[in-house]
């Protein structure tokens, strides 16, 4: 599901074309799999799955909106817009 959203995503996608002739910043593709920062591995999410992770990492702990952004930024990237 993850790969075909990649696909919809129009600036995932234009990372991920980016990459295939040359690097890009700090993101990199790992088993079709857009991630940023080699060292932390933070998955690169989908602008249409942005509010379903959201929604998980929020009911992970019913923390606030700022304990569940840090929560979020241990392990996603979301683009910001």
């Amino acid at each position: 599901r993850h790969y075909e959203l990649i696909q919809s995503d129009d600036w995932v996608k234009a990372v991920c074309k980016a990459l295939e002739e040359n690097t890009y910043e700090d993101f990199y593709l790992k088993n079709g799999i857009l991630y940023k920062d080699s060292v932390k591995e933070l998955v690169v999410v989908p602008q249409k799955l942005e509010e379903e992770i959201i929604r998980m990492a929020h009911r992970v702990g019913h923390w606030s909106a700022k304990k569940t952004q840090d929560y979020l930024e241990k392990s996603f990237y979301i683009y910001p817009k």
